[in-house]
């Protein structure tokens, strides 16, 4: 080699020198993700003092979205991290929360292999994570853990777990043991005075993941308005507990989940949800039954029947159809997923008003 080439490729080799750690501790990366999914949901409403029996036909949301995270290794196996997660209709193209692009989670963080995981903004809570843990319906359709369980804004608003908190701070534990994960989240109030801890939330998770075993408890306190409940002293203190456990046969799958609502000076509301997962070869069998009560009051019993197929044509792409029946107390008018987007707006269903669904849909992931 002549001196000239010698020369170069010195300094292209001191370049690749200086270039390279760099290079390592900047390794970054986006993935854009999501869901476009949609059914089309026969659903009829029984006859009630209220209102007449009726049906209708919906073309509904089924929980699509699409997302952006990204990850940047910032060396010594810690990574700075983001999530941007939006909410859709494939029925009309709006957001399923109107005004907000990002209600599934918006976070950033850092995470680390042998330390954890700290993000900070809307992220989803403990107790949806073992929700969708032991979910038959991985919480989606008409037959969905949800319909009875958590909060869902205007007909649930405070007697449920919280599925996504904003203004949170949340850690999540390395595996401990192979197979344990704990996660804490705190959320501060952002208010002053009288009204300091309005909003304040706090709750943790203590999870065992090892097949063929899944079991999981959260507890999740907050402070709210009950103005809606008809009461004036506020904020009071809002308490949920939740277990689940999933087992894993040589030919199905079994699980269960209790849920307990502690809301101060009302009666306690408690909840329980069966499920089975049947494989079918590719597809699966899947079907549910879940109720819940307010203690000592029978008219606010509701339950919700499920059974369901699902049948992938691929790896991305699955074919499903859904049977749900639930029965509303004479004061209770709780509505299934995801139609109910469409009739809550309507008035439907009043109390003591039973739905009773039929759907049909595909689902595609990206």
């Amino acid at each position: 080699m002549n001196i000239k080439y010698k020369k170069v490729a010195k300094r292209f080799g001191l370049f690749l020198a200086l270039a390279v750690p760099e290079l390592a501790c900047a390794q970054s990366g986006i993935t854009l993700y999501g869901l476009a999914q949609t059914a089309v949901d026969f659903t009829h409403f029984s006859s009630a003092p209220k209102s007449p029996g009726k049906s209708a036909t919906y073309l509904t949301n089924e929980s699509s979205f699409f997302g952006l995270q990204g990850k940047e290794d910032l060396g010594n196996e810690v990574s700075a991290i983001f999530k941007l997660e939006s909410w859709f209709s494939l029925a009309n193209g709006s957001l399923i929360v109107p005004n907000t692009l990002f209600p599934r989670e918006a976070y950033v963080g850092l995470s680390s292999k042998t330390l954890g995981t700290l993000m900070l903004g809307s992220i989803y809570t403990p107790a949806l994570w073992l929700s969708f843990s032991v979910d038959p319906y991985g919480r989606a359709n008409n037959g969905a853990i949800y319909n009875l369980m958590q909060q869902v804004p205007p007909r649930n608003t405070i007697r449920g777990f919280i599925p996504t908190q904003n203004n949170a701070i949340e850690y999540i534990s390395p595996l401990i043991a192979g197979a344990i994960t704990a996660r804490v989240m705190f959320a501060p109030s952002g208010q002053t005075g009288d009204q300091s801890r309005l909003g304040q939330m706090f709750s943790s998770s203590l999870a065992y993941d090892k097949k063929p075993l899944y079991a999981g408890f959260s507890y999740e306190r907050s402070y709210v308005n009950a103005s809606s409940l008809g009461v004036s002293a506020n904020p009071r203190s809002n308490t949920t507990m939740t277990m689940g456990v999933a087992y894993t046969f040589p030919w199905f799958k079994a699980s269960g989940y209790l849920l307990k609502n502690q809301l101060s000076g009302f009666n306690d509301v408690n909840g329980y949800m069966v499920g089975l997962t049947i494989p079918v070869g590719t597809s699966r069998i899947v079907s549910s039954y879940s109720a819940r009560q307010m203690t000592h009051d029978h008219d606010t019993k509701a339950s919700v029947f499920a059974i369901g197929y699902f049948y992938p044509l691929s790896k991305r792409t699955i074919l499903f159809t859904s049977f749900a029946q639930l029965h509303n107390g004479a004061s209770t008018s709780f509505g299934l997923w995801p139609s109910e987007t469409i009739y809550n707006p309507q008035g439907l269903p009043v109390g003591g008003q039973n739905i009773r669904s039929v759907e049909v849909g595909m689902a595609h992931y990206f």
